[in-house]
């Protein structure tokens, strides 16, 4: 009778209908298991993507506050030099161009939308500038890429066209980024 049920069992539907099932059971576990894995995995991804995001507002703010003390400590030598006036910006270690406010004339207008950091080492920055939309003389001022040595001091004349004397200028520099002061003559 035994040996009668285990031939059935193992000859016909029912061994089937077992591994089925156990097939089945499997499937469910490791679905259930890499569902899990994949939740805890997005849970990391998210906490990482909120510290970046966080650091990045951090940084942005440290940068901003170190604008505006680098604005107010060389406002008088920046205005003699540069007459026409100047506007700073600084570059984070993402590489991401921070405006500040323009301390230039109404003759001129900024487009930050183009400009873009090329290079940022410890050495070096490089950026293409800002469009430049000089009123006086009815001129863009457009695709010009320039590079400065990363040391506070460091100038470098850029456009000395028909408009405006156009300088870079390092006005500080820190871990978290540079600030660059554009000025014009």
């Amino acid at each position: 009778m035994i040996g009668d049920l285990l031939r059935a069992i193992l000859s016909g539907p029912v061994l089937y209908k077992i591994c089925s099932g156990i097939l089945l059971l499997l499937v469910l576990a490791w679905m259930y298991w890499g569902a899990k894995i994949g939740q805890h995995q997005e849970a990391e991804r998210n906490q990482q993507i909120e510290s970046i995001q966080k650091t990045g507002e951090e940084t942005k703010q440290l940068l901003l506050r170190q604008l505006e003390q680098a604005d107010s400590i060389n406002y008088s030598r920046l205005m003699q030099k540069y007459p026409l006036g100047y506007c700073l910006f600084a570059i984070d270690h993402k590489k991401i161009i921070i405006p500040y406010k323009s301390r230039l004339e109404s003759d001129y207008e900024i487009d930050w939308s183009k400009a873009k950091v090329s290079k940022l080492t410890s050495e070096e920055v490089a950026i293409r500038l800002p469009d430049i939309h000089d009123k006086v003389h009815h001129i863009i001022i457009t695709g010009i890429a320039v590079g400065n040595t990363r040391r506070v001091g460091s100038i470098r004349e850029h456009f000395g066209g028909p408009g405006p004397q156009i300088f870079t200028e390092v006005v500080a520099d820190s871990e978290k980024g540079v600030i660059i002061a554009l000025g014009f003559k």
